[in-house]
């Protein structure tokens, strides 16, 4: 009896994990081969650990610490992330590229468009030392709409989001400024900055929220 117990207490787990994992998935663009976890993630109503309200002060819900490495590790070049990212791009399907890559001490950051309409698809990350590409934490898994398809309309526009960034920034960094913008399904995300860009911040498009990306670490004075 307590292998049976255990048996179907095993097989239970398993099963529960396979649905999750497909749960995960969900439609839209699958993992490129040779490539960090990917999966698209559906718009979430409200706001949650790291996202405040407009104007208010937001920590990511993710540090900027990427673990140990070794005393002897090489940081990838620039002109590798790009092609790497840019290798993620077409992987992803055809008609779409890596662009405004940015270095920072943690990784390296870049904007996935549709090349023939330059809208904004997703962001990721290439890892400085290991060169792996991921799918970026934070707005692009939380608040990125599955399929890429509004169900409505955007609560707050581009110059709407740009001012609630305008806002924060008074209380988070006095002096900085929003420096660009890029729209993704969902959110914009807004880079910001004193003398030249110090950092990145997020706005939800329908709730306004803001979601500061901590994980950057500092920018790289050569990129």
């Amino acid at each position: 009896m307590r292998g049976e117990v255990l048996i179907a207490g095993i097989t239970g787990i398993i099963i529960g994990a396979v649905a999750a994992a497909l749960i995960m998935a969900g439609p839209g663009l699958s993992q490129p081969d040779g490539y960090g976890q990917y999966t698209w993630s559906g718009p979430r109503a409200g706001w949650g650990q790291g996202m405040m309200g407009p104007g208010m002060m937001g920590q990511g819900m993710m540090s900027g610490s990427r673990g140990p490495s070794r005393a002897d590790s090489v940081p990838v070049s620039l002109s590798e992330a790009e092609r790497r990212a840019s290798d993620f791009a077409r992987q992803l399907g055809e008609g779409y590229v890596a662009e405004d890559i940015m270095g920072f001490t943690e990784n390296y950051y870049a904007v996935i468009e549709e090349e023939r309409s330059g809208a904004g698809i997703t962001e990721i990350l290439v890892d400085r030392y290991t060169g792996q590409v991921t799918l970026e934490p934070g707005p692009a898994m939380m608040w990125r709409i599955r399929g890429g398809t509004p169900a409505s309309p955007a609560t707050y526009d581009p110059e709407e989001a740009r001012s609630l960034g305008e806002t924060f920034l008074r209380g988070y960094l006095p002096g900085a400024k929003i420096l660009e913008s890029h729209a993704f399904p969902g959110y914009y995300t807004l880079d910001f900055g004193r003398d030249g860009a110090e950092g990145m911040l997020s706005v939800n498009a329908y709730s306004g929220a803001i979601w500061v990306h901590t994980w950057h670490g500092l920018p790289l004075a050569d990129s």
